[in-house]
């Protein structure tokens, strides 16, 4: 291959191809378009917040509009500014080959429907929607727009879960027979969680700067709270995914794709400490049933949150765990017919 090949042409080539990819969130696309030095035109809407990591590994390609219902996080230099995504794809969508959505749960699935179906690559930060079917109806919208899309999971981009995997390839730990995967938390009155007295709350006065019926989006409307903007409405469930949405993405990222666990037979939501309505749980327990497969054996997968913090489900350490009787806050137990690991 010639070594100056203009990179968009290359890309435009890769994606008719299904080839491509997106790295932390940074993207290999393109298409037809204006373009100074073949870069990559990218479009961010939500621009705070978790969008910071994005502009990292976008710092070599031309972020040309930034969009958010919040006017303290929409501008950047060289950029065009939108409060609303719509209005943002309507002008700008020629002029653009890929849209990065870096906002609350309750609003990816919309913004990323919209961005395919005007033919955009997109790349949409975790947890990928709000709920199941959105996450379903939005693999076939892949297909049917011939687009490149992906979710942001930084951690799969790191050294450390292709590390697990070779682990577990060099037959380290034999055939894994159960998996118990956990975080502690949410823990409650931080720069990310809320725990309101009572629900609904208070309305209270809408702040200038910020389009409030543009951030509720396809929600039912709701009387604005503090609590709810900036980051604390991951603790509602109209909004947020709790723990399990916030964190699997992450922790059990490496379980499931080392283990190839996507087709499980049981499901089962074992205990749960529930809050005030809307409110996400204290903590929880869910345990999936995999069959055999392949030349892998059968597999059971738990997903602990909350756990001795919240006075929940604990993550038990195997038997004979050298590293101390309490189990960790983060990570995942994996237990081995050769040998037991924590990664």
């Amino acid at each position: 291959m010639k070594k100056n090949i203009d990179r968009r042409k290359f890309l435009k080539t890769a994606s008719a191809v299904g080839a491509g990819a997106f790295v932390a969130p940074q993207f290999s696309i393109g298409q037809a378009g204006p373009s100074a030095n073949s870069k990559v035109n990218i479009a961010m809407i939500g621009g705070g917040g978790i969008a910071h990591m994005a502009y990292g590994s976008l710092k070599n390609e031309n972020i040309v509009a930034v969009c958010d219902v919040d006017s303290n996080s929409n501008t950047r230099e060289g950029a065009q500014s939108f409060t609303d995504f719509r209005v943002m794809l309507d002008k700008m969508g020629k002029e653009i080959d890929g849209v990065c959505i870096n906002t609350p749960d309750h609003t990816h699935f919309v913004a990323t429907m919209d961005a395919m179906q005007r033919g955009l690559h997109v790349c949409t930060q975790k947890p990928l929607t709000h709920n199941i079917w959105q996450a379903r109806v939005l693999r076939e919208a892949a297909k049917k727009y011939k687009v490149i899309t992906n979710m942001a999971n930084q951690g799969h981009t790191y050294d450390g879960i292709r590390q697990m995997r070779e682990l577990y390839e060099a037959d380290i730990l034999g055939q894994v027979k159960e998996i118990h995967c956990g975080i502690g938390g949410p823990t409650w009155d931080n720069r990310y969680f809320t725990k309101p007295a009572e629900m609904p709350m208070p309305k209270q006065e809408v702040p200038a700067n910020l389009n409030w019926d543009l951030w509720v989006g396809p929600e039912k409307e709701t009387p604005y709270s503090a609590s709810y903007h900036t980051r604390k409405w991951r603790s509602f469930w109209q909004f947020g995914t709790g723990m399990l949405g916030d964190w699997f993405c992450h922790i059990g990222d490496g379980p499931v794709w080392i283990l190839d666990l996507y087709d499980p037979t049981v499901i089962e939501c074992v205990e749960r400490k529930e809050n005030a309505p809307g409110i996400i749980t204290d903590s929880g327990l869910v345990r999936w049933e995999f069959p055999k497969r392949g030349d892998k054996d059968a597999c059971t997968m738990y997903w602990h949150d909350g756990m001795t913090s919240n006075g929940g489900t604990k993550m038990e350490a195997p038997e004979g765990w050298s590293y101390g009787e309490e189990p960790f806050q983060k990570g995942s137990y994996w237990y081995g017919t050769k040998q037991d690991a924590y990664l």
